[in-house]
């Protein structure tokens, strides 16, 4: 099944600009795949400003979040998968949903050490009474 987590990231943006706020998402930076400008990133995390006067060319997807911005006048393409999204916040309220960083199979799969054997070419099946 595939992850939830950027339909809810995109419904919470959709939601906060339907209500006259600006969207900001809070960005996991130390994880595979993100690509921000690292001078802007405190803590392994960046805010960012995603409306629509701040952002173009906008893709929130299954693949990821991706878009170019201006960081005091230097344009910069932004991308980071869906599971680097650690949060999403108002910049008008206190309407703020953290989640936890989730990684894609394959990043969990290279972050963790594994002492088994690669499966044989075909599955073994046992009969178990």
């Amino acid at each position: 099944m595939t992850s939830f987590r950027w339909y809810l990231v995109d419904a919470l943006i959709r939601w906060l600009i339907d209500n006259r706020c600006t969207p900001y998402l809070v960005i996991k930076c130390d994880m595979p795949g993100v690509h921000v400008p690292e001078e802007y990133v405190q803590n392994n995390q960046i805010v960012l400003n995603v409306s629509a006067q701040a952002v173009n060319n906008f893709s929130l997807g299954a693949d990821g979040l991706e878009f170019d911005t201006r960081f005091k006048g230097v344009p910069h393409h932004i991308q980071a998968p869906a599971g680097a999204i650690i949060g999403v916040h108002a910049k008008e309220g206190n309407y703020v949903v953290t989640l936890e960083p989730e990684f894609d199979g394959e990043a969990a799969e290279d972050e963790t050490e594994s002492t088994q054997e690669e499966p044989a070419s075909r599955p073994k099946l046992k009969f178990v009474d």
